[in-house]
């Protein structure tokens, strides 16, 4: 049987180890043995290509900032016609005239707190991405975004001065389906088990495995 096709765009900013990460998230979509990823550093073009077409899903660990109109629609129209989308950590940071973008991946990023360790809350255990994870501690960047309740679907979620920020949560958008975690900042957090489970089953959902 023929592998899956992910495009893996990093980059966009130097506050995060894209030498050391991208290669290593590249090693954990093989480790799934069915998906084939190819990796962009800091090169948005590939967005702008009829190339994307022959893609099944995009895994992005890239602080966007913004996108040209064409690469905007062409990432949205690809994901609405079926394919996948999995953001990770910076992903979510986007320029606000990016709304397409930012109503495809559910949110858009607000500040993070200072490095540190928290706890993480499981909220749906009964979901296939966050199913066999028990609530846990990392040390991490706290993402917080602001994102639309009532189109995304909260599988954890930490708490930021008083509120429940979201950690991970799923989508859909058309006829596509959308995976995002806040976090992974470095490779403290790319290490610990239970960012990697979800990030595997979050990559597993979207292609409906």
């Amino acid at each position: 049987m023929a592998k899956l096709r992910a495009l893996v765009l990093t980059g966009g900013s130097q506050a995060h180890d894209h030498a050391q990460l991208g290669p290593l998230l590249v090693n954990y979509l093989e480790s799934m043995g069915d998906i084939e990823p190819t990796l962009i550093h800091d090169d948005k073009t590939v967005l702008e290509s009829s190339d994307l077409k022959s893609y099944d899903l995009c895994v992005f660990y890239i602080t966007i900032r913004s996108l040209t109109k064409k690469q905007e629609s062409n990432l949205v129209d690809f994901v609405s016609k079926g394919k996948g989308f999995v953001g990770i950590h910076p992903s979510t940071l986007i320029a606000e005239e990016n709304k397409k973008y930012t109503n495809m991946i559910g949110s858009r990023f607000i500040a993070h707190s200072h490095y540190h360790e928290f706890p993480v809350i499981i909220k749906d255990k009964q979901h296939p991405v966050s199913q066999g994870i028990d609530d846990f501690r990392i040390s991490d960047e706290l993402y917080v975004v602001d994102y639309d309740t009532e189109k995304v679907h909260i599988l954890a979620t930490t708490n930021w001065k008083d509120k429940e920020a979201p950690m991970a949560y799923t989508k859909n958008y058309g006829d596509g389906k959308v995976f995002y975690l806040a976090l992974g900042h470095d490779i403290i957090a790319w290490e610990h088990e239970a960012f990697q489970k979800l990030l595997r089953q979050g990559v597993a959902w979207v292609i409906r495995r």
